[in-house]
């Protein structure tokens, strides 16, 4: 009880002096104000890039879902006329974009990897990829870029450079994911066939999964440490994805298109919409919606699913109840649906002279709400949405980015708070922004010890915002705060350096002799103690220009006994200071010892006297003897 006392009244002073008070944050604004629904799921990003689509269908849990916001109409930001056949899945991370070209038939010339300014459009690097095609997506994970070709190899590139840092022999149609240092993708090549795992910096094979079988064109989904993959045959399993053990399969549930996790729920798509138990394979409820090899979307409860006829359907996702039905879009769909902001957005194919249409449709109804005329009839690639904006390719060789110009927030100032502080206390830091557009702003606390807030907000541009941190761990810890206004991110702030200590030791007791003689060994006690209980390291000054440094530990409530000479006579003030395994420091405490001179006592004529009379001297010394 009393170290509690102890410790709330030290907290008090501390948070009294320097001007800050311990945080309560408004609860209404202690989260990102965007709907973030189906995407809250145990694997879900981390807090940082969560407006960003680094590979296919958004997340390792293919759900098609971004909390980004996204257009509300189709003006084009910026369009790119790239020439050549696009069929892959464009993919966006580090404010970079990444697309392939395809032109192996009828050109046979190898795709382009091109890496462009997701905002301008301007072209950073292109990459070569010598003959081979690509239908999936670019993966960009730890700075590397992979990229699984049609007809050879899986590629590793430099995100930044474009540089091929390795490849593996190995084909197939869907996109690489890549967790840790780990890459997952199906192969379909006559000797490499099966289900493969590599070291993702090295291109090492880890492990391969039933190598006599063909996984062509589902990408996986991976959460929980499982993988879920279906072969060409329509057999979706769930494999261990540290060693890839089997843990179950379910026959005719999944082929091309790839599963979705969300909720310990696997939606897939085959001949029918299914949902399965992610634990054990079970079937939950299956819908009819005809023909589709298109991967589903899941989102704000409902899974999204087109079919080959040219419309969208949206099931419930715990029942499959049917909640609605879009209209026609066009003659069939070759692509998978992403969601975002309230929408859902997806490419419909026509036949000719009919074009085939970007459809933006509202999430709970299904009506239209714009639709984008492409030059060309067909579309396989899948939309990417980020920073706001929606990003798709078209076969006549055209990109386009949808979305408004957008500048991100300036840098937050610098935090403003304590700089010491206690373990196990909670601190109030304050900081604010300012938006070029005048955006509403969300902020993210970076506390220096591997956690983060969540995104708060929205706050007016230039408007303060507050976040409290609570350290479990003592040391020196450096906060700082990004901002973001829906679809951009600013750079992180000047940090602020605080340092958490636990409670300090006591200033220590002294004893020993108050008055001593030099070239005389003396000992003296010293005794602090730990609020905590923790260890003690002591510091002592003797007062005569020497000390002992930082000496310990020992335990607290202890006496320690320490010798000193003195070989000046003086009067000296020993100090004395301890600190706990934490560098929490006690104030001084003083001791006083003196040492006196000693009085001279040869007379200066009896000395010579001696001298000349040497006789005499010994004469004396025998009678001193006797």
């Amino acid at each position: 009880m009393m170290k509690k006392i102890i410790g709330f009244i030290i907290c008090t002073l501390l948070i009294t002096t320097s001007g800050f008070s311990v945080a309560e944050i408004d609860e209404n604004r202690n989260g990102l104000n965007i709907n973030y629904s189906a995407s809250n799921i145990e694997n879900s990003p981390p807090p940082t890039g969560i407006f960003e689509w680094p590979m296919f269908h958004h997340y390792l849990n293919n759900t098609g879902y971004s909390p980004s916001l996204a257009p509300d109409d189709d003006n084009i930001l910026w369009s790119k006329d790239i020439a050549y056949d696009l069929k892959s899945n464009p993919t966006i991370k580090d404010d970079k974009l990444y697309i392939v070209d395809n032109t192996l038939d009828p050109l046979g010339r190898g795709g382009d990897i091109y890496c462009f300014n997701p905002f301008t459009g301007e072209e950073i690097w292109k990459t070569d990829q010598l003959s081979d095609e690509v239908w999936g997506s670019p993966t960009v994970a730890n700075g590397r870029v992979y990229v699984l070709g049609m007809y050879f190899n899986l590629y590793c590139y430099d995100a930044y450079t474009g540089d091929e840092l390795w490849r593996f022999e190995a084909w197939g149609h869907c996109s690489p994911m890549v967790v840790d240092d780990k890459v997952y993708f199906g192969c379909s090549h006559g000797d490499k066939e099966g289900f493969y795992c590599l070291n993702a910096s090295t291109g090492e094979q880890i492990w391969v999964h039933d190598p006599i079988t063909s996984y062509d064109g589902c990408t996986p989904a991976i959460v929980d440490e499982m993988v879920y993959i279906a072969s060409t045959e329509g057999i979706l399993y769930c494999l261990d994805a540290e060693t890839g053990d089997e843990i179950w399969n379910s026959p005719n549930k999944c082929g091309w298109a790839s599963p979705a996790v969300f909720n310990d729920k696997v939606y897939t798509n085959y001949d029918k919409v299914y949902c399965l138990d992610a634990g054990n394979g079970d079937e939950l409820w299956n819908y009819p919606i005809g023909d589709s090899h298109s991967s589903p979307a899941v989102a704000y409860g409902y899974v999204y699913i087109p079919d080959n006829d040219g419309s969208v359907y949206a099931l419930d996702a715990d029942t499959g109840e049917l909640i609605w039905q879009s209209s026609m879009l066009g003659t069939s769909i070759w692509n998978a649906p992403a969601v975002a902001d309230d929408k859902v957005y997806i490419a419909s194919n026509n036949v000719l002279p009919n074009p085939g249409y970007f459809n933006c449709l509202d999430a709970f109804t299904g009506e239209i709400i714009w639709q984008y005329t492409f030059t060309a009839t067909h579309i396989y690639s899948s939309p990417a949405i980020a920073y706001g904006n929606i990003y798709i390719g078209s076969v006549d060789g055209y990109f386009y980015a949808f979305g408004t110009p957008n500048e991100p927030p300036e840098k937050p100032t610098k935090p403003e708070g304590p700089d010491n502080g206690l373990f196990d206390i909670e601190y109030l830091f304050n900081s604010s922004s300012t938006d070029p557009e005048d955006d509403d702003i969300y902020y993210l606390f970076d506390w220096g010890d591997g956690n983060y807030s969540s995104w708060i907000g929205p706050y007016a541009s230039g408007e303060e915002v507050s976040a409290s941190h609570i350290w479990t761990d003592f040391g020196y810890f450096d906060i700082r705060i990004k901002a973001h206004d829906g679809r951009r991110e600013s750079g992180w702030s000047e940090p602020l350096t605080i340092n958490i200590t636990t409670l300090p030791p006591d200033a220590p007791d002294i004893d020993g002799p108050k008055k001593g003689k030099k070239d005389v060994s003396y000992n003296f006690t010293f005794n602090s103690v730990d609020p905590d209980g923790d260890y003690i390291h002591y510091f002592i000054n003797w007062g005569d220009g020497f000390d002992t440094g930082w000496i310990g530990p020992y335990p607290s409530g202890v006496d320690i006994d320490i010798v000193h000479t003195y070989k000046v006579p003086n009067i000296c003030t020993i100090e004395a200071k301890s600190r706990d395994v934490s560098y929490a420091e006690s104030n001084w405490s003083y001791f006083d010892i003196k040492i006196p001179r000693t009085k001279a006592t040869t007379n200066v004529w009896y000395q010579w006297f001696l001298e000349h009379f040497p006789l005499l001297e010994k004469l004396l010394n025998s009678i001193y003897k006797k």
